[in-house]
């Protein structure tokens, strides 16, 4: 694990993002305060290309967030297994076929 000042990190960022790249974890300092840590992103974000599951996955990893689940397995299988529906007056009256 390395440290270095925000001055020494902005003059040489090149040197320090390599270091990261070969696994290296470096330490942001501030005024002898670490402010804060650079390091390879997991494999699971590496993966995510879109603005807001990225935000989804650091909330999840966080601890604020807690994503559904899907009792009968996989969500996306299950979405892709289910019939089409054609129009929207079709997709209401499905959602509402369990009340008449």
């Amino acid at each position: 694990m390395k440290a270095v000042g925000t001055k020494q990190l902005k003059n040489e960022l090149s040197k320090y993002l390599q270091l990261v790249r070969q696994g290296e974890t470096v330490l942001v300092l501030d005024r002898d305060e670490v402010v804060a840590e650079i390091r390879r992103p997991s494999s699971a974000v590496r993966h995510y290309s879109e603005a807001w599951t990225l935000a989804l996955a650091e909330m999840e990893a966080a601890g604020t967030l807690q994503r559904a689940t899907c009792p009968e397995g996989n969500l996306v299988e299950l979405v892709a297994r289910r019939p089409r529906v054609e129009g929207f007056a079709d997709l209401l009256g499905e959602a509402r076929a369990d009340r008449f």
